[in-house]
């Protein structure tokens, strides 16, 4: 009889012992759901003289475990919200430096176009002061070579006009005989006769 004594006694202890619980916070929300089904599965009717007794443990772990499940579901909630801000910080950040590339990317074709652009307009600007001054060295000197020209034939003139009026009045040819003996001369078509300018 004690040794069936014991061990009813040691049952019902073991049963008590079980509704002592041990640390919570590791527990995952599935984890505190199972333990609130087993403490929940015992009767304390079942349990003779320990009923009151166990009946309090039960009542003071049921209200443990619940206060550690919403506070374990509120942990879950709020590192779920956590990792979403966190995922939607990186990809807004992503975001963020993909638009600041193409910025960048936009802002260095630009530049490079305006220098093709002022390379281009700077060789147009270089291509015509040159031109312009090829032209105006060129008028320069066919003005200097028409100058020149001028004055060789006001020269001829000069001399042309005094060999015709020596010609006029040291052999008494006519004027317009005088003339023409001269243009000969000046073209070389009299042989062995030229005139010095």
């Amino acid at each position: 009889w004690e040794k069936a004594e014991g061990e009813r006694k040691a049952k019902h202890q073991a049963v008590l012992a079980s509704l002592e619980l041990r640390p919570l916070a590791v527990l995952t929300a599935d984890a505190l759901m199972a333990e609130i089904a087993r403490v929940s599965a015992i009767n304390p009717a079942d349990h003779e003289e320990f009923a009151g007794e166990i009946d309090i443990a039960r009542t003071s772990a049921l209200a443990t475990l619940d206060r550690a499940l919403e506070t374990r579901k509120q942990i879950d909630a709020d590192a779920a919200e956590l990792e979403a801000l966190r995922k939607e910080k990186a990809a807004r950040d992503a975001k963020e430096a993909e638009e600041k590339r193409k910025r960048d990317e936009e802002a260095a074709a630009a530049a490079r176009a305006q220098e093709l652009k002022d390379a281009a307009e700077k060789a147009a600007t270089a291509a015509a002061a040159k031109a312009k001054a090829d032209l105006e060295a060129k008028q320069k000197a066919e003005e200097e070579a028409e100058r020149k020209r001028a004055a060789n034939t006001a020269h001829r003139k000069k001399i042309n006009r005094a060999a015709v009026a020596d010609l006029t009045a040291k052999f008494g040819l006519t004027e317009a005989t005088a003339i023409e003996l001269v243009t000969l001369i000046a073209k070389g078509e009299i042989a062995n006769v030229t005139i010095n300018y």
